[in-house]
């Protein structure tokens, strides 16, 4: 703790440094709100796969008749009859109403009686558990409860996004979703300058190369992944569709698909720290995207 006190006013005389920008209101609130959202998918997919064990004690054989078994159609079954024995004692006019009403007239008679025998054969045909019963209905509530939450905050994420004049916009591939959630987590692109303001960008994000030595023995170069969760997952999921629309994208993840036989993940990995170098590029310039322009591929 002494060495660090007796560095710092060095430091500071020696200009290394980097003064503390504040940040844009409407980005924090950005930030905010994406955050959450985050959190809310994360709780979410833990809701499903929940709901899912309990499906399979109730009904293992739902499945069958529903590929999906977290849609509309299931969930309207569940909560009428959270139970193969339960469905099994419905009618096959009763099924075949909810399935007509939640499927807009997707699904109707055909699937009402596929459902119904699959209830009367199922393993779990004999089973009465109220308390099962009552599980599987009120994570099917948490499940709705959720879902409308996200639909809320991408509708307020929406309207936030469009109040900003930032140029991460133009990149193609950047959505609705990866576009707020990228420009959220990089903030004010000041806070990274330096000498090598983009391998600062690429360890923020978890893309710089690192690898793992313990005596003699040294691993395979892979990629830190000690940055930001957030903005490296919203820069994988852009990358895999930039690169079916900008065609510097797409040069790259063949070169290393076709050329030097990479898994998918790790072409579109070479794809995403090209992305951030272009966003980096197009953001600290404040200009449109132009491919004629387009950065360098960094080391």
């Amino acid at each position: 703790m002494p060495m660090t006190r007796s560095l710092l006013p060095a430091r500071c005389e020696m200009g290394d440094f980097i003064a503390l920008q504040p940040a844009n209101q409407d980005t924090e609130q950005l930030k905010l709100v994406c955050r959450q959202r985050r959190f809310i998918t994360h709780e979410l997919a833990n809701a499903k796969r929940r709901l899912t064990g309990l499906i399979d004690l109730s009904f293992p054989e739902l499945s069958r008749p529903f590929e999906n078994l977290h849609s509309k159609a299931s969930h309207a079954v569940l909560k009428a009859a959270p139970s193969a024995a339960a469905i099994a004692r419905l009618s096959v006019r009763r099924l075949e109403s909810l399935l007509i009403g939640v499927s807009r007239g997707r699904l109707g008679a055909d699937k009402a009686k596929a459902l119904r025998e699959s209830a009367k054969r199922s393993l779990a045909g004999s089973r009465q558990d109220p308390a099962l019963d009552l599980l599987i209905r009120t994570m099917i509530a948490q499940l709705e409860f959720f879902q409308k939450q996200l639909a809320e905050l991408d509708t307020h994420l929406e309207k936030l996004f469009s109040r900003l004049e930032h140029p991460i916009k133009t990149i193609p591939g950047i959505g609705s979703i990866t576009g707020p959630l990228s420009a959220a987590e990089l903030g004010d692109l000041r806070r990274f300058a330096g000498r090598r303001p983009l391998q600062a960008l690429l360890a923020y994000a978890g893309m710089d190369p690192r690898v793992r030595k313990s005596g003699q023995w040294s691993g395979k170069i892979k990629m830190s992944r000690r940055g930001s969760v957030a903005l490296r997952t919203a820069l994988y999921q852009t990358a895999s569709m930039a690169r079916l629309h900008e065609p510097h994208l797409a040069e790259i993840y063949n070169h290393h698909r076709q050329q030097m036989n990479k898994h998918h993940a790790v072409a579109i990995s070479h794809v995403a720290r090209k992305l951030l170098g272009i966003i980096y590029a197009v953001c600290a310039r404040g200009q449109s995207y132009d491919p004629a322009k387009i950065c360098p591929q960094p080391s």
